[in-house]
This record gives C-alpha cells, sequence and structure tokens, in this order.
C-alpha cells in the first residue's frame, strides 16, 4: 500500500540478531542479554536469555509450569559462543513450534 511517497508494508518478524549475535526473545521480543557471570573474583559461566524472563514481570503470560517449560533463561554456559548457539537454538525452536 502507498500513501503519497510513503510506502506501507505489513510488520513482519525478522530474524535478525542484535550486535552480539542474539536473536530477541522468541515470545515478547525483547532484546536477549548476555552476561560473563562473575562475582566477587569467581568465574560462573555466561548467562544469555530474556531480561523480563529474569525479571518475571509478566509480559510472557505464563503461569509456573509454562515458564519453567518455556526456557527464556539459561546459566552456567562455557562460553560466550556457546550461550549466542544456545539463545539462537531456543529461538529458532520456538519459531518452528509456533510460538513466535
Amino acid at each position: 500500500m502507498t500513501i503519497g511517497n510513503l510506502h506501507i508494508l505489513k510488520p513482519h518478524k525478522p530474524e535478525k540478531t542484535d550486535s552480539d549475535g542474539l536473536m530477541p526473545c522468541p515470545l515478547c521480543g525483547a532484546k536477549a542479554f548476555i552476561s560473563k557471570d562473575v562475582v566477587d573474583g569467581y568465574y560462573f559461566g555466561w548467562s544469555v536469555g530474556c531480561p523480563r524472563a529474569c525479571i518475571n514481570d509478566r509480559t510472557h503470560k505464563l503461569n509456573e509450569e509454562e515458564f519453567k517449560k518455556a526456557r527464556l533463561t539459561f546459566f552456567h554456559l562455557n562460553s560466550k559462543e556457546q550461550a549466542t548457539e544456545v539463545w539462537n537454538s531456543r529461538c529458532k525452536e520456538a519459531e518452528s513450534e509456533g510460538k513466535a
């Protein structure tokens, strides 16, 4: 559809990644986080996931059981590359399940 010089396209959910190579959350579209977890000098691995799932602000509208099954956060991963791979695989899995 065109209005004047403005072309209006139907919305779509691109399979783009951010600067860290992470896809957005498959349920809410939030920018995923990735973090090297170091507390008081102790290394706990890498974490990745949806920041809204971490604070459980009910954006995803899931009950407790559904929330556990949704797998929107991952912890104790060995590297940034592994964290990115695990998260993006989960996003693609959700798309193929029709949940995205």
